[in-house]
Order: C-alpha cells, then sequence, then structure tokens
C-alpha cells in the first residue's frame, strides 16, 4: 500500500499512485492534515526548547550545588569559605563569634542578611575607613544596645521556662523554687578545706585543680542556688549569667575573670581555710596570677561548666 503525500489516499501499487500524479487535475492537499502536521511541528519545537530550558536549569542546579559544598560559610559573620580549613582558622578570631547580640540572633534563628561590613556599623548609620574604629564605635553604639535588649525579650518570649531569678527542680512531684545566688553572692559553706584537699589529690595540674574547683562552685548538682553560670555551647564565648536579680547574656571570658576574683577570696583570704595548706594556697595564687586565670585554666573551667550543663547538673528549666 502506498499513500499519496497530498491528499493521503491509498493506492495498492506505485503505477496506480502515479497515475493518480499524473490526472490533469491534480488532487488537492488535505488542509486539515496540513494544519495538524504545523501543529505537531510546532509542538516539536516547544519540546525541544523546553528540554534545552531543562537542561540549563539543570546544569544551574548542579552548579549551585557544587557551590554550596565548597563554600562554607561563617554563622557569626556570614563571610564565606572554600575549605573547612579555612572557616575552621576564621573561626579563632571571628570578632562577631563574641557578640553578645550576634549569639542572641543565632539563639533566635536571626540569620544575617549579608557579610558584616569591616567599615560600617551594622546597627546604625556610623562608619568610618578604619576597622578599629568601628570595633570601638559598636562597644557603645546605642542602636546596639537597643536591638540587644528587643533580642532579650523575644528569647524570653520564646522560651518560656528561661529562668527568670529563679531554678526549679522537682521532688516527688512537689515543685521546690530554689533561688540562684548572683554571681559573687554564693553560698560556700560545703566548700570545706577536706573537700579541697580532696579535689587537689585527684588532679593532675595546677589548671585543673582551679577549673574543678569552679564547677564544685558553680556547677555542682547538689547545690542549683549557685548555678549562676549557664553555658552551654563550647564554640561560643557567651554564656547566661546571674547578675543581680536578673540573668543576662555575658562575655564567658570576662565572667571567668570575675569569677577568678571571688576564688581567690574565698579560697586564699577566707580565715575559714587557715588550715588549707600553703602549698595549695600557692596553686590558686600561680594559676590566678594578677587575679585573672591562664588560658588553659580558662579553656578547662568553660569544658568543666559545659560538662555540667550538658550532663543535665545544671538546667535553664
Amino acid at each position: 500500500m502506498i499513500n499519496c503525500e497530498k491528499c493521503e489516499k491509498v493506492f495498492k501499487t506505485n503505477w496506480h499512485l502515479q497515475r493518480h500524479l499524473s490526472k490533469k487535475r491534480p488532487c488537492k492537499s488535505n488542509k486539515h492534515n496540513e494544519s495538524s502536521n504545523k501543529h505537531n511541528e510546532s509542538l516539536n519545537k516547544h519540546n525541544e526548547s523546553l528540554n534545552k530550558h531543562n537542561e540549563s536549569l539543570n546544569k544551574h542546579n548542579e552548579s549551585s550545588k557544587k557551590h554550596n559544598e565548597t563554600h562554607k560559610s561563617c554563622e557569626y559573620c556570614n563571610k564565606t569559605f572554600t575549605t573547612t580549613q579555612g572557616l575552621s582558622r576564621h573561626l579563632q578570631s571571628c570578632k562577631e563569634k563574641n557578640d553578645a547580640v550576634r549569639y542572641l540572633e543565632i539563639q533566635l534563628g536571626i540569620d544575617l542578611k549579608s557579610e558584616t561590613h569591616k567599615h560600617k556599623c551594622r546597627f546604625c548609620e556610623y562608619e568610618s575607613q578604619y576597622t578599629s574604629n568601628v570595633i570601638r564605635h559598636s562597644l557603645s553604639c546605642e542602636a546596639k544596645e537597643a536591638y540587644k535588649e528587643h533580642l532579650q525579650n523575644m528569647l524570653k518570649e520564646k522560651n518560656e521556662n528561661v529562668m527568670e531569678g529563679a531554678h526549679t527542680i522537682n521532688i516527688t512531684n512537689n515543685t521546690i523554687n530554689i533561688h540562684v545566688n548572683s554571681l559573687g553572692n554564693e553560698d560556700m559553706s560545703y566548700i570545706t578545706t577536706k573537700a579541697l584537699k580532696k579535689l587537689w589529690n585527684s588532679v593532675r595540674t595546677d589548671e585543673e585543680g582551679v577549673a574543678k574547683t569552679i564547677k564544685m562552685i558553680h556547677g555542682s548538682k547538689d547545690h542549683p542556688e549557685n548555678h549562676n553560670i549557664i553555658y552551654t555551647n563550647l564554640r561560643s564565648n557567651v554564656a547566661m549569667v546571674k547578675v543581680d536579680n536578673d540573668f543576662e547574656y555575658k562575655n564567658i571570658n570576662e565572667v571567668l575573670k570575675d569569677v577568678s576574683i571571688n576564688t581567690l577570696d574565698a579560697i586564699i583570704l577566707s580565715t575559714e581555710y587557715d588550715d588549707l595548706s600553703k602549698f595549695i594556697k600557692a596553686k590558686y595564687e600561680k594559676v590566678c596570677e594578677d587575679e585573672e586565670m591562664n588560658k588553659e585554666a580558662s579553656i578547662q573551667a568553660k569544658t568543666e561548666l559545659y560538662n555540667s550543663y550538658k550532663k543535665g547538673d545544671i538546667k535553664k528549666s
């Protein structure tokens, strides 16, 4: 069977087809079929165009995926790095990492819209060609302080169980409210010379001894009234600290400076510890020289406080 391409009539042999084509009045084309063919051609072109678009979109998505896989962003300042090692090095000196406002934003899931600018304050219109001026300005920026207060209120609303001057524990289904002492006003009655001697006999370094003393004071499971430092993230330099009647976000390194003074006053100067050996007292003086713990002791103290929180000895609710 052979079809005529114009009118689509069917013939048994080529001879019959040729005879049909040689007539004086040539056959008329089937307009419906022509229209259908044109429509199919148009549809095929559209499909080809759509396929090309999909291919281009897939390439873009693959490129975007590779970009995301190879570029690591700092959660504190949004600066991007091509390697994990580069990000790790940056985190050791990132200025935003120690910023209480940025820590509050992270707690609330607030992302930075863009990378922080070295020459502009991101809270007000202040700018300077010198980075040091911007850093100095941020310490007293009124807009930043107002924003910080706003974030703290948001966090309190989000976490209904955040401590507001009282620590709660449950005993046999009865709820007892325990007042938490503010920093510098801890109950030290259980920090006896016997307890300190036992502690120092179990440690390997002077720094470990001071760090564990701080844990004994601020992180003891049996003394929630002294849980006035809540340090929940080893990567952060911010902790919740009981100041006067409320908990506030403070730089943990600055807090440990105050703690070192409190520890020295309690251990070295108090008459209650007169029978503590001069050898042990000298260890505290050595680690907390000039009323500030050395770097290694500070690291270990932060680790001890974090571990107490992680184990549930120190609780936020």
